[in-house]
């Protein structure tokens, strides 16, 4: 009999160990976004609420943290992430966390999609990659 093997275990994928993977339930859509509530005074929460605070005024307050768990968007990410530093080394790659505010109705569309890059010649803050 074959053992049925994840697409997690065949890319070898580590997801961050601070996702709760309890979230998960063994009937749960492999494509299926779970919301997770972040602490606000520990670890990426934390995190999240200190960039925040050092790009907005004093006049917003953080209540509330969530992170977007999606298995298939993370393994694509993880995918893509692998071949980069494939071809270019892994020294080389440059990661920066950037944050996206949105309407809710288009929250919902990157959560089960993505984020669908698109390049623009005419927009407001001129040529470049949007998403």
């Amino acid at each position: 009999m074959r053992q049925q093997i994840q697409p997690s275990q065949r890319l070898g994928v580590q997801y961050p160990k601070w996702w709760d993977m309890s979230l998960f339930t063994s009937s749960s859509n492999y494509a299926q976004a779970v919301f997770n509530t972040l602490s606000l005074t520990s670890g990426p929460g934390k995190e999240v609420v200190q960039n925040f605070n050092k790009t907005c005024s004093n006049k917003y307050k953080v209540t509330k943290v969530q992170c977007i768990q999606n298995r298939f968007l993370y393994e694509k990410y993880w995918s893509a992430r692998c071949t980069l530093m494939q071809l270019v080394g892994g020294n080389k790659i440059n990661e920066q966390k950037v944050y996206h505010g949105t309407k809710l109705d288009v929250m919902k569309k990157i959560y089960k999609q993505g984020f669908m890059k698109v390049f623009s010649n005419n927009s407001t803050y001129g040529k470049g990659t949007y998403f």
